[in-house]
């Protein structure tokens, strides 16, 4: 029989599942300036500052000033649509408290004043956040992430018997809303998600408090549900986004993990899953962690290991493969990290996969790669669906888009995500087709934008042929995005070897059309005459066949459009943009041929 909360709330409260010898793993220095920037500095987030005074100053926001009203009740506060230049998004990060994970570990390792600053943040967020009240409880997700974070607090340092009571009132607090408010409609995404781990944490590691047991069985049956629907058996991300992936990914670890060594096993769709996403994402992986970012992202992960952007796609890929034991998921330069140490996961022998060309059919990506580690070409082909479920909320308008990445760098790439609230324009924009490196007809989105997570017609993507070699491969696919115009657009995406990539693109159609075909190239590349550069370096050159006159070439970052690079939420930079726009008579065709330079042995591959 479950207990009443008045029974457990002045009992110790819940401890991680970590063994007691449990060391920071990461880099001392790293993490003492992360600790020097709380304390007594300044700190970012989101690409937004706070100074260590403004530590505690939950529902600010640092890019107005202003800040979020404190004691309103929560659904009365419009964060949606009244909240003109404000991102809510940056007054949520600082209360998801995943800074004092980071407190917590230099508290643990005897940092006194790191101790004492957990302590103060602690009880000062419990006092002024009641349920229900302020922006903190507006989105079960964030509630969740607030779940994950005190659970974690309470696992790596002793907290102090005052704390006792409102931490075992607030952990109630929190399973209780998540259980009343759960997101079923446009924010059933990874959303759920979250929402069904934090439950399932309090399920585990709580379990006297009221519905407790109820919380672990049921969500535990559904996080295997949401498991199967929300990545595709061939291990891709229904959201369309390897970040987002990776966050769900690691809500999924992180209950399979707790879930074992709690008692609480998760369905065995949560492990397969896993085991699938593993292999999607560590073929996208390069050195440092790089890999194509594609769809929205913005930076969320559940255990912190750092206050800087994280290669968190590589640490969750590593993770995963330590919980399951597979070595050969193992990404090359894996490390163990704060999240692994957190798990108590421990390296697998085996050797790493073979790194070769690869399909994925369900989830509608096709990865081409030729050379060696040094000199290899590696192309990612969208030809998949928009996004996840009616909403495909975190999709961009990109079918047929073409990533590029030579000798382990990123040369052609997505424009990024920047920000979700407060600019329209450049939501609107970095989410449009023009933003990708496809082709668009009459300056028209490929689908149809009808908010900033939402869509109305939607184009398909048919493929239409795939060839897999040893040294690259072949992909045709089209899409009917430009239906409307009477337009079938369909590409041809071809590597052979690591020296020749061709891209042709033939448009299916009558009458004349205003077309545009344009390559995004990563911030560090430059394009002089079709000659590639970064770091002054000669990679190559490209050259268009079909569309008469020279390129337009624009780097600029102060407007929404073309020549501006997102490389993390909340950032944006200078990059190189060609577009090529002619009124064209179809039906016709086009081509870009990329040439490689230095493409020594381009006939092997990776082992």
């Amino acid at each position: 029989m479950e207990r009443d909360l008045a029974q457990v709330i002045d009992s110790p409260v819940p401890r991680w599942p970590v063994a007691s010898e449990l060391a920071w793993p990461g880099s001392d220095d790293a993490l003492r300036a992360d600790v020097h920037g709380l304390l007594r500095g300044s700190f970012e987030m989101l690409g937004a500052q706070w100074t260590a005074e403004q530590r505690t100053a939950w529902g600010w926001d640092p890019a107005t000033g202003e800040s979020w009203p404190g004691d309103a009740y929560t659904f009365d506060i419009d964060f949606r649509h009244g909240a003109a230049e404000r991102d809510v998004k940056l007054a949520w990060e600082l209360l998801r408290l995943q800074h004092l994970q980071l407190l917590a570990w230099a508290a643990r390792g005897g940092d006194a004043a790191a101790m004492a600053a957990v302590t103060a943040d602690l009880g000062d967020v419990l006092a002024r956040n009641p349920p229900g009240r302020g922006i903190g409880y507006a989105s079960g997700i964030e509630v969740a992430q607030r779940v994950a974070s005190l659970l974690v607090v309470c696992g790596l340092v002793e907290v102090p018997g005052s704390l006792r009571r409102p931490l075992w009132e607030a952990l109630a607090a929190h399973g209780a809303w998540l259980e009343r408010y759960p997101s079923l409609h446009s924010s059933a995404n990874n959303h759920r998600i979250a929402e069904l781990g934090g439950l399932f944490l309090l399920g585990c590691l709580a379990p006297g408090l009221p519905r407790a047991r109820r919380w672990a069985r049921d969500a535990a049956a559904e996080l295997g549900r949401e498991a199967a629907r929300q990545i595709h058996g061939d291990g891709v991300g229904a959201e369309q986004s390897p970040t987002y992936q990776a966050f769900t990914m690691e809500w999924l670890l992180v209950c399979a993990v707790v879930g074992a060594r709690t008692g609480h096993a998760v369905p065995p769709a949560v492990d397969d899953r896993l085991s699938a996403g593993a292999r999607f994402l560590g073929t996208l992986l390069g050195a440092g962690g790089c890999h194509p970012r594609f769809g929205d992202e913005d930076e969320g992960v559940v255990l912190r290991c750092s206050l800087s952007p994280e290669a968190h796609v590589r640490s969750v890929v590593g993770a995963v493969a330590c919980w399951l034991g597979r070595g050969a998921l193992l990404p090359a330069d894996w490390a163990p990290d704060a999240r692994s140490a957190l798990l108590g996961l421990s390296t697998p022998s085996g050797g790493r996969a073979v790194r070769t060309s690869r399909h994925f059919a369900g989830g509608g990506y096709t990865w081409l790669r030729a050379g060696t580690a040094a000199d290899a070409t590696e192309v990612l082909v969208d030809h998949g669906p928009l996004g996840f479920a009616w909403t495909a909320g975190h999709g961009h308008a990109d079918a047929l888009s073409v990533w590029v990445r030579r000798g382990g760098v990123p040369l052609v790439v997505d424009s990024g995500t920047y920000r979700y609230n407060g600019a329209p324009d450049w939501r609107r924009w970095m989410r449009g087709t023009a933003a990708h490196n496809t082709v668009t007809i009459g300056a028209q989105d490929q689908s149809e934008q009808s908010g900033p997570f939402n869509w109305g017609r939607r184009a398909e993507a048919t493929l239409h042929e795939v060839e897999l070699e040893a040294r690259g491969g072949r992909v045709c696919a089209s899409h009917d995005g430009y239906g409307p115009l009477g337009v079938v657009h369909r590409r041809t995406v071809a590597l052979r070897g690591a020296g020749h990539l061709e891209v042709v693109d033939e448009l299916e159609g009558s009458g004349v059309h205003e077309v545009a075909l344009r390559w995004h190239f990563h911030p560090d590349c430059t394009v002089q005459d079709g000659v590639m550069e970064r770091d002054g370096e000669v990679l190559g050159s490209l050259e268009v066949v079909g569309l008469d006159g020279p390129p337009a070439m624009v780097c600029q970052s102060d407007s929404a459009g073309v020549g501006v690079h997102s490389p993390g939420y909340n950032v944006r930079q200078t990059a190189t943009c060609l577009t090529w726009t002619a009124r064209v008579e179809l039906p016709s065709s086009f081509s870009t041929t990329f040439r490689f330079q230095d493409c020594v042995n381009s006939n092997q591959i990776e082992g």
